[in-house]
């Protein structure tokens, strides 16, 4: 038999079949993003759509037509009922633009700190000699599809996204064998991260892990920009290689603060950590992100709130160390 006819269970074709199926009941909206898909795919891009994303507003909500994660890039359909209220998606637009930037991963998880990009394919227009929408001709909606689709390619051929894999996580970092930064992946659970480094399931939800002497995994749970809490604060810088360790309003153990000075001055006792923080943002994305693997480079005392300072090594970590 011929390979080509063995039949398959893709899950992405179950995947891209049930996304596309909420636009069925509009046709426009239909038409426009799965015009997007299939040129990506002509051009041998295969990045996983997200259609209907939910995005969370200060009022509110929003559901963008298509969205593609790996690229923070949305599409959308603007028929004849947007032409009545453009002032109110300009205020959408900006609403998830705002909403990126509070997001405490934005140095990973958006592309090189760049403000969320949304592109619009326009149907419909009011022609100069009357005053009632109507949709454009199929030739001008398909050039703007194109534009669309060549622009999303662009943005793919500059920042090297990897290619939509729909393995679980676990499996497919182990596999690999290394995990980058700029994988920007999503890992659901303790759970996920640890089988990626080939342990069993974990009876507990420990922090942190230990690999071997001196290198850990560690759970971080990351402080909003311009948000301290009473207990402990963990910090990203914007650019994503510094992570300030804030301790509680009430100070820290003896104990503590010798273990902090000793992985900061004591070469044989260094301590770096496999960083994983831990984020929802308003995609209603929830879950770790690899940070990097960071080293302890400095602990202060002289501030009101003690801090232990970790500075990134590498962007990128074994999953067979």
């Amino acid at each position: 038999m011929n390979p080509t006819e063995i039949a398959t269970d893709d899950p992405r074709t179950q995947y891209i079949a049930k996304a596309f199926e909420r636009t069925n009941r509009k046709k426009y909206e239909n038409y426009v993003v799965t015009g997007v898909w299939h040129r990506l795919r002509a051009k041998g891009i295969l990045l996983e759509p997200v259609t209907q994303q939910y995005v969370k507003r200060p009022e509110g909500y929003a559901l963008l037509d298509l969205f593609f994660p790996a690229l923070d890039a949305s599409v959308e359909c603007d028929e004849k009922h947007h032409l009545s209220q453009e002032a109110e998606d300009r205020q959408r637009t900006q609403d998830i633009i705002e909403a990126s930037k509070l997001d405490p991963l934005r140095a990973i998880a958006a592309v090189s700190l760049e403000s969320f990009k949304e592109y619009r394919v326009v149907c419909a227009t009011i022609p100069e000699s009357g005053t009632e929408p109507t949709f454009n001709p199929i030739e001008k909606i398909d050039a703007q599809i194109e534009k669309v689709a060549n622009a999303i390619a662009g943005l793919w051929e500059r920042w090297k996204r990897p290619e939509w894999d729909p393995r679980p996580a676990g499996e497919k970092f182990r596999d690999a064998g290394v995990i980058r930064v700029a994988d920007r992946w999503v890992f659901r659970t303790h759970e996920e991260v640890l089988s990626a480094f080939g342990f069993p399931r974990p009876k507990d939800q420990n922090s942190t892990k230990r690999i071997r002497d001196g290198l850990e995994i560690c759970f971080m749970t990351l402080t909003r920009p311009n948000v301290r809490t009473e207990s402990w604060n963990n910090v990203l810088s914007d650019d994503g290689t510094t992570i300030e360790e804030l301790a509680p309003r009430t100070g820290i153990s003896d104990r503590a603060e010798r273990g902090w000075r000793a992985a900061v001055e004591d070469p044989t006792r260094r301590l770096h950590r496999i960083v994983f923080g831990k984020a929802s943002n308003a995609f209603g994305i929830h879950g770790y992100v690899f940070l990097g693997e960071f080293e302890a480079t400095e602990a202060r005392f002289d501030l009101p709130r003690p801090s232990l300072v970790w500075k990134r090594v590498s962007d990128t970590a074994k999953t067979n160390p």
